[in-house]
């Protein structure tokens, strides 16, 4: 039997993030955390105890909150105590560096391109020294070439120390005199980069606007995209379109299952789901939204299969503290704030406003414009804080951009089929149609730009005010409502 209720995973991630939140005001040393969850850890073991099934629920609860919080004080500590990155010479003295991308490089619309490294060694030319070195680097190269995760990477230049502020890096780098790369940390992302340059030639084989736009959506390189298309999707509200999410892996999930459902062993579906996702996420880079949506379908898939909870806010909490284990300042990232925010809002005020909205509008209307208004409305305060700008027009934009979006995905889709099957009529008719499809994305792009955008101060205030006070009470309304 289904149950939805608050589980374990849930408190354990509120714990977590109690603790976060601590050391964001700097209110407790996190040194401290693990004794003082010591406390209510002990009465939770004791309420473990009792005979009643409700007491002992609530002891488990319990239990879990200040275990998240107890690990939330170990596993952050070491962003408290500040340790030097480079031992044993100033960071100043450093004249070049080396280590592993700890992910694949960015090219930005301004002709930057941004690599993300884990420091191994740095050598200083004055000192006449080489030693190892830990942390998290920061590389930016006017038109610099294109390289890949786990790729060995020396630096010729200086390293910058960077003020640091949560989440930050432990130092960032301004420039370089030269850049050379040293082969790969394993054969697997050897071989992953092999896919990937294909990958990107056959994308390259398309016209610019389109195969640039094409290998944005699926592989998540907006290197390619025009200045043009980029201001539109800004302007209009749009811009997470281009982040790989729960979006893209929901349209490769559905034409995964469309086609695996012709399969005659009905066990074997999910399986065979599961390791295309996953081979989907190894192939495009671990980013926050795309992880947290494979890691929640999974957890899904598995806890129907086992007819298991699948309340969606245990689902979530579990992909946060997965994400969190393998890297903790990812929590303070606005990348990660802005994914598990929107899926917030999705929830609990995407679900009411899409039954509110069913007297009124068609299904293929109600469900994208009440899940957009969702995510707009929980996001709303943290993009106004960071950005200083909000863009309403996304709302009414999500609906066609969304479904032109779907079909941009799956024609690519075919194009790359056809492409590996040499099936040349194919591909030029799939790419006739990508470029079709690219214009007229480009046109209502440039139509819903044209909407007033709401600037920080009086005009953001109703914006905060309206997600502050809805998004708690529908939360308890759905609380209260039949399962």
């Amino acid at each position: 039997m289904v149950r939805h209720r608050l589980g374990f995973c849930f408190y354990l991630a509120s714990g977590l993030l109690a603790a976060v939140l601590l050391l964001a005001r700097q209110a407790l040393p996190f040194s401290w955390l693990g004794s003082i969850s010591l406390v209510p850890a002990s009465f939770a073991v004791v309420i473990l105890q009792a005979s009643g099934s409700r007491l002992r629920q609530a002891g488990i609860n319990a239990l879990g909150f200040c275990l998240g919080l107890a690990w939330g004080g170990c596993r952050f500590w070491g962003w408290e105590r500040q340790e030097p990155p480079t031992p044993g010479v100033p960071v100043q003295a450093v004249s070049a560096y080396q280590g592993f991308l700890s992910e694949d490089s960015t090219a930005a619309a301004s002709g930057q391109t941004f690599y993300r490294l884990s420091l191994r060694e740095v050598y200083s030319r004055g000192l006449g020294v080489t030693v190892r070195a830990r942390g998290r680097v920061e590389l930016r190269i006017p038109q610099g070439p294109k390289l890949f995760q786990g790729q060995a990477v020396r630096v010729e230049g200086a390293l910058i120390p960077f003020p640091r502020g949560l989440g930050a890096p432990l130092i960032c780098f301004a420039g370089a005199q030269q850049l050379c790369a040293r082969g790969f940390s394993s054969p697997l992302l050897e071989w992953r980069a092999a896919i990937r340059r294909r990958l990107d030639l056959r994308l390259a084989r398309l016209e610019r606007p389109a195969g640039g736009l094409l290998a944005a959506l699926l592989a998540g390189d907006r290197g390619g995209i025009t200045a043009e298309a980029m201001e539109g999707f800004r302007l209009s509200g749009s811009l997470h379109v281009l982040a790989l999410s729960g979006l893209h892996l929901g349209i490769l999930f559905s034409g995964c299952s469309l086609l695996l459902g012709l399969l005659p062993l009905r066990g074997l579906r999910f399986p065979l789901v599961a390791l295309l996702m996953l081979s989907y996420l190894f192939l495009v880079g671990s980013r926050p939204s795309l992880l947290r949506a494979v890691i929640m379908l999974l957890a899904g898939g598995l806890a129907e299969l086992l007819d298991r909870d699948r309340e969606p806010l245990n689902i979530l909490a579990l992909s946060g503290l997965l994400i969190l284990f393998l890297d903790p300042p990812e929590v303070f990232s606005l990348s990660f704030q802005l994914s598990y925010l929107a899926l917030l809002g999705i929830l609990f005020i995407g679900g009411p406003l899409g039954r509110a909205f069913r007297p009124f509008l068609p299904g293929f209307l109600r469900a994208p414009l009440a899940l957009s208004l969702g995510a707009q409305i929980a996001t709303a305060p943290l993009q106004a804080m960071s950005f200083g700008v909000l863009y309403p027009a996304g709302v009414l934009a999500a609906v066609p951009i969304v479904a032109l979006v779907t079909g941009y995905i799956w024609t690519g889709l075919a194009y790359l089929a056809c492409g590996a099957l040499e099936l040349g009529w194919g591909e030029e008719a799939c790419a006739w149609m990508l470029s079709h499809l690219y214009r007229l994305l480009l046109s209502f792009l440039n139509a819903f730009s044209r909407f007033p955008v709401l600037r920080p101060g009086t005009a953001a205030l109703p914006w905060v005010l309206l997600a502050a006070l809805v998004l708690p009470l529908l939360a308890l309304q759905r609380r209260r409502s039949p399962a």
